[in-house]
């Protein structure tokens, strides 16, 4: 049986689509920033990435 821990953790990963959240922001021209949003046991792992 799923401890209260859990579920609670579980509603809020829910809020997020399934898989590694990516996100892509365009700064100025040709260049674009990453977000990458992991969700994990140990918490929620972001990655940030510039790109040219």
């Amino acid at each position: 049986k799923e401890s209260p821990r859990f579920n609670e953790a579980g509603r809020k990963v829910r809020t997020l689509p399934a898989g590694p959240w990516v996100g892509k922001i365009q700064i100025g021209h040709g260049v674009v920033l990453t977000i990458r949003l992991i969700n994990h046991s140990h918490g929620t792992h972001v990655s940030l990435k510039l790109s040219h």
